[in-house]
């Protein structure tokens, strides 16, 4: 294939990955009026939902009410082998209700409807099937865009169990899977627990239990640290006793399987006995999208620690949660040898359990010392303080640690309830740190920088920072707050906002900010062409027709700020053309219309990242049939 390259040069370095063809593609034609059923099926007479997927095996990479940051994961993911391409099915009777596709979140994604209320949600699709493409086609012409959201009436497409409605895919995510949800209005349920089970037998693991001082006067074991108990592969049955006094909280890390991979899912129940009376409950069995906040409530979030809180934590109203904060009440934590079992258990009923002697003391009473639990900070080291003493920051409160002994401190910032947030004033950046981002990323610095550190965060964990020295006529598009990755590169976070005459930004997540101007425009390279354009793949379902032609990929970064998807643009030989955005793989793919005859073609392309720099590119390029 020939082809040349036009626009201006760019300081973007060419991404180190190789970009590669997939099979997608839109379909530039008239929209039909009539839909009929789609009537390709492998469903038998057999009642109950069908599996969405043409595979032998039902094996997950994650499952439903897993973390996310600052949510839940609504679904599951299921495996497809590492690739794209297997035929998507309706799992009922229903009709296509939405269809949408997007850059981000869940890529190409249609939802099914049934009678009974419930809608099905299938998300990071290849293609879609021949019938639901030119409403997608439409209504991209009719935009101006790749992005599309379609609402549908129930009778304008009505499907039956078992049509192929789309092939899997990776649109919108890091790799090839397909998520799955079930609905319940806005309410996602746990597929698992509503008929879609996948045969697993693997039991969670327990892998380590630990107990916080949760006041001043609290202690554990003696001391005032926390301490933990680990297990490999996992902790169950008779555990060794642990003596307290005061209030304390403990939180596990927990992990699930359903296969021989490994995938660490997350497990449907947790219970906590106290004296064989239940305690604390929490059951995945639903939630609500406005109630997704309220997933900071359920984790011990650190850096580089995150475990499942053993108690239901104020202001958590999850549904599935029963409960309180048992182990901080003085009437239930009362001086004595209590007996505490703890049981996990996955959708499909495999589990662990295990038990231990929790002696409390009373409040002026020693604390045995005796026990096989291990000392642990469980919190977050904050700068010595200024006689040289270490300091910690807990979940509970910041603690300075000196000569052995702990003190209680308060927080220098509260980020919510319940958890202390520690602002550094500065945390300059130095000369090797700042020639890498101009290198790497075409970023410089612009004045403002921060170090953020909390122990945990809850549901109302934010910090609101003014931009200190900084006026707003100095805060152009280009100019917005990152954040320094562990890899080393900095991440868009915000631009930032004005009020009352004053700039600053929201944080809901520790570590390092900075306030960089993004001086360089998008990448937007040629793209690895080999010869002419050729025929697209061979069909793989009779519902589903592949493209003409094979989809091309053009490399497409942005290390700075980032690649704006609204922008990006295209014309194809002068006509309004709609490439798709990529942007987990660095690219875009030019999906050619059938309608395209064979020989030369003129493709233009432009695109603006998030800082509002424009980049445009010409490609010549020839299809050969």
């Amino acid at each position: 294939m020939e082809i040349r390259v036009e626009g201006p040069p760019v300081r973007r370095k060419r991404p180190g990955r190789r970009a590669v063809g997939i099979g997608a593609f839109v379909a530039l034609i008239v929209l039909s009026s009539v839909f009929p059923a789609f009537s390709e099926s492998a469903a038998g007479p057999e009642p109950g939902p069908l599996w969405p997927l043409d595979l032998p095996t039902r094996n997950l990479t994650s499952n439903f009410m897993e973390h996310r940051p600052g949510r839940f994961h609504a679904g599951l993911d299921l495996k497809t082998r590492e690739r794209g391409g297997f035929p998507v099915r309706a799992v009922a009777d229903g009709w296509i209700s939405r269809l949408k596709t997007s850059a981000n979140g869940y890529g190409k994604a249609l939802y099914l409807s049934t009678a009974d209320g419930r809608t099905y949600v299938y998300a990071h699709l290849e293609r879609f099937a021949d019938r639901l493409r030119p409403l997608v086609a439409a209504a991209r012409e009719r935009d101006g865009g790749y992005a599309v959201d379609l609402s549908l009436p129930r009778d304008r497409l009505p499907v039956r169990r078992g049509a192929v409605l789309a092939l899997s895919g990776e649109t919108g995510t890091l790799g090839p899977h397909l998520h799955f949800e079930v609905r319940d209005g806005d309410r996602p349920l746990n597929p698992q627990r509503a008929g879609f089970t996948v045969g697993d037998v693997l039991p969670p693991r327990l892998r380590v239990l630990r107990v916080h001082p949760a006041a001043p006067e609290s202690r554990i074991a003696g001391g005032r640290a926390a301490r933990s108990l680990r297990g490999e592969p996992t902790l169950s049955g008779e555990l060794p006793p642990l003596a307290v006094r005061g209030p304390v909280a403990f939180s596990a890390g927990l992990v699930d399987a359903s296969d021989a991979k490994g995938h660490r899912l997350e497990p449907y129940l947790l219970s906590v006995r106290l004296d064989g009376d239940t305690v604390f409950v929490a059951r995945n069995e639903g939630f609500r999208f406005a109630e997704a906040r309220a997933s900071r409530l359920e984790w011990l979030e650190q850096d580089r620690r995150r475990e499942r809180w053993l108690m239901r934590r104020p202001g958590n109203r999850l549904p599935g949660r029963s409960g309180g904060g048992w182990s901080l009440d003085p009437a239930l934590m009362t001086p004595g040898t209590h007996r505490l079992a703890i049981d996990v258990a996955d959708a499909e009923g495999n589990a662990v359990a295990v038990a231990f002697d929790l002696v409390v003391a009373a409040p002026d009473a020693a604390v045995d010392t005796a026990t096989a639990w291990l000392p642990d900070p469980a919190g977050v080291a904050l700068p010595d303080g200024p006689d040289g003493t270490r300091r910690w920051l807990t979940p509970f409160l910041m603690v300075a640690v000196a000569g052995g002994d702990t003190i209680a401190q308060p927080a220098v910032g509260e980020g919510g309830a319940g958890a202390p947030v520690w602002v550094a004033a500065r945390d300059e950046l130095d000369a090797e740190e700042i020639l890498a981002l101009d290198q790497e990323q075409g970023l410089r610095p612009a004045g403002w920088n921060l170090r953020v550190l909390a122990a945990d965060w809850n549901a109302t964990g934010t910090v609101d920072v003014p931009l200190t020295g900084l006026a707003p006529d100095s805060l152009g598009a280009e100019v917005a707050v990152y954040r320094r990755h562990r890899n080393g590169s900095w991440r868009f976070v915000e631009r930032p906002r004005t009020s009352h005459g004053r700039p600053h930004v929201t944080l809901d997540e520790s570590g390092r900010y900075a306030l960089l101007r993004d001086e360089a425009p998008p990448y937007l390279g040629p793209g690895p062409f080999e010869g002419a354009v050729g025929p697209g793949p061979a069909p793989r379902c009779s519902a589903v027709t592949p493209p003409r032609w094979e989809v091309v990929a053009i490399g497409m970064e942005d290390r700075g700020a980032g690649i704006d998807p609204e922008t990006l643009r295209g014309t194809l030989d002068g006509r309004p053309w709609y490439p798709e955005p990529d942007l987990p793989r660095h690219r875009l793919l030019a999906a050619l219309p059938d309608s395209l005859a064979p020989g030369p073609h003129r493709l233009e392309i432009e695109v603006r990242d998030r800082a509002g720099r424009l980049s445009r590119r010409g490609y010549d390029l020839v299809l050969a049939p």
